[in-house]
C-alpha cells in the first residue's frame, strides 16, 4: 500500500535513532540553520487548498501542489516568494512541469493537464480518468507514465493535450506508488511487493521482465543515468545500478527514518524525510552514500525539488520552505564509535549524544574532521534525547523518565537525579 501524507508531529520510538555519523555531520556546520536569512517560508494557511504535498522548481517559478489547489509563486532575486496565481478544485498528490504544461497526479480524480504558460492564470486543458488511483507520474513527452495504485502502471499519449488517450498498461503485484522511466524501461515502486521492472520500448505492449525485492515498502523511485534510487519509508533509500535493466544490482543504502521522496542531481540526493525534515546526501560513491546536511522543519516533508542553487520542500502543516545552498557541502568528519544515536545537543565545541541503551556520550569537535570521545555515562533507561544548560545535561530516558547529569567534567559525568 502507498504511503499517504503523514500527520504533523514529532517522531518517536526506535526510528527516532540515527547513526552518530549523521548527527555529528549535522553539528559540524553541515546543517542549514532554521533561522538563516536564506530560508523563505510560506505558511500552509496562506497557500490555501489544504496542506502542500509536492513542489516543483522551474527557473524562477515555484509550483506547489496541495490537497485541493495548485499555487504558483515567483522566486525573487533575494529568495523571497511572491504569489503569482493558482487553480482550485483539484486534489494533487504529485506534480511534474514540462515547458508550459503541468501534469498532476490527482488520486481518484485521475491525471490533470494544466497550461502554466501564464503563471498568474494556470488553466486546465486536459484530463483522463484511470482505472485505479493516481499516486504519481513521470513524463517523457508525448508519453506520461502513471503509477495508478491498484491499476498498475498506465501509459498515456498526451500529444493531443486536450484529449489524452491510454496507449498501454502493465499490472504490478502491489499497488503502484511511483514510477520512473529510462532507456526504454519503466521502474515502478510497488509497496510491499518491491519494484517492478518493465520493458516499455513498445508503449502499446509493455511487459514486466522482473520484480526486485526492496526492504520495507517501496513508495517512490527515481533515476539518473544508470543509478536508481528507491524510497522505502522507514527502511530508507536504496540505490541500484541499472546498467543492465534486466538485472539491477544493489549498491548502497541510506537509513532514512521516514523517507517519502528523493531527487537526484549529479552527485547529490535530496531526500524528503517526512517528520524528520530533509537530508542531502553525497552519492559520488553510491555504495557508501553519506549525509552532507540534515534539516528539521515543522510539519512533514513529503515533496522536495532543487533548481538554481535552491531547495524547495513541501512540509505539510509546516507549509512550503525555500532554502539557498550558499556553499558547497562536504562532510567534515564522523566517528566509528559504536552507537545507536537517538538525540544530540551541541554546546561550544562539544557534542552530547543520547545514545539509546548506552546512555550519554560526550565528544569534542575541536577538530571537526576527527571528533574525539571525551566520556560518557550509562543511564537506567534508553536515552532518547538530550539538552544541556550550563554544566547539566537533561536526558529523556524513556520509561525511566528525566535524568539529570553533571557534565562539568566531561570525562566523568555524575548523575544528580
Amino acid at each position: 500500500m502507498c504511503c499517504k501524507v503523514p500527520p504533523a508531529g514529532t517522531a518517536t520510538g526506535r526510528h527516532a535513532c540515527r547513526s552518530l555519523a549523521v548527527l555529528l555531520g549535522c553539528l559540524a556546520g553541515l546543517i542549514i540553520p532554521a533561522d538563516a536569512p536564506s530560508v523563505t517560508l510560506v505558511p500552509a494557511a496562506e497557500i490555501g487548498g489544504g496542506i502542500p504535498t509536492d513542489v516543483v522548481l522551474s527557473g524562477d517559478v515555484l509550483y506547489v501542489a496541495a490537497m485541493t489547489r495548485l499555487s504558483v509563486y515567483r522566486v525573487e532575486p533575494d529568495g523571497s516568494l511572491t504569489a503569482a496565481g493558482g487553480l482550485s478544485g483539484v486534489g494533487m498528490r504529485r506534480l511534474q512541469v514540462h515547458g508550459n504544461l503541468a501534469y498532476a497526479a490527482c488520486g481518484s480524480m485521475g491525471v490533470w493537464i494544466l497550461d502554466v504558460s501564464s503563471p498568474s492564470k494556470p488553466t486546465q486543458v486536459g484530463f483522463l480518468d484511470t482505472a485505479g488511483e493516481v499516486n504519481a507520474l513521470y513524463v517523457i513527452h508525448p508519453l506520461v507514465y502513471v503509477a495508478d495504485g491498484p491499476g498498475g502502471v498506465r501509459i498515456l499519449d498526451v500529444s493531443r493535450q486536450g484529449a489524452p488517450t491510454e496507449t498501454g498498461s502493465f499490472a504490478t503485484d502491489g499497488e503502484a506508488c511511483g514510477v520512473w522511466v529510462g532507456g526504454g524501461y519503466a521502474y515502478a515502486a510497488c509497496g510491499d511487493a518491491g519494484m517492478a521492472v518493465a520493458d516499455v520500448s513498445d508503449p502499446s505492449a509493455p511487459r514486466v521482465i522482473r520484480t526486485v525485492a526492496v526492504p520495507g515498502s517501496a513508495r517512490w523511485v527515481t533515476g539518473n543515468g544508470s543509478l536508481l534510487a528507491v524510497v522505502s519509508g522507514d527502511s530508507g533509500v536504496h540505490f541500484f545500478d541499472i546498467a543492465d535493466p534486466k538485472n539491477p544490482q544493489v549498491l548502497g543504502f541510506h537509513p532514512g527514518p521516514d523517507a517519502y521522496a528523493v531527487e537526484l542531481r549529479e552527485n547529490r540526493a535530496y531526500v524528503a524525510d517526512g517528520t524528520y525534515g530533509f537530508s542531502v546526501l553525497d552519492i559520488a560513491k553510491p555504495r557508501k552514500p553519506y549525509p552532507l546536511a540534515v534539516m528539521r522543519v515543522p510539519g512533514a516533508v513529503t515533496g522536495i525539488a532543487t533548481s538554481g542553487g535552491r531547495i524547495a520542500v513541501a512540509a505539510g502543516s509546516g507549509g512550503v520552505r525555500l532554502f539557498a545552498q550558499e556553499k558547497t557541502l562536504r562532510q567534515l568528519g564522523s566517528t566509528s564509535h559504536p552507537s545507536d544515536a537517538c538525540g544530540v545537543c551541541a554546546r561550544a565545541n562539544r557534542v552530547y549524544v543520547a545514545d539509546g541503551e548506552s546512555g550519554l556520550k560526550i565528544y569534542t569537535l575541536e577538530d571537526p574532521s576527527s571528533p574525539r570521545f571525551l566520556g560518557g555515562i550509562d543511564t537506567p533507561g534508553i536515552a532518547r534525547s538530550v539538552s544541556v544548560a550550563g554544566t547539566r545535561a537533561y536526558i529523556a530516558d524513556d520509561a525511566e523518565g528525566l535524568q539529570i547529569i553533571d557534565v562539568s567534567d566531561p570525562a566523568a559525568p555524575v548523575p544528580l537525579g
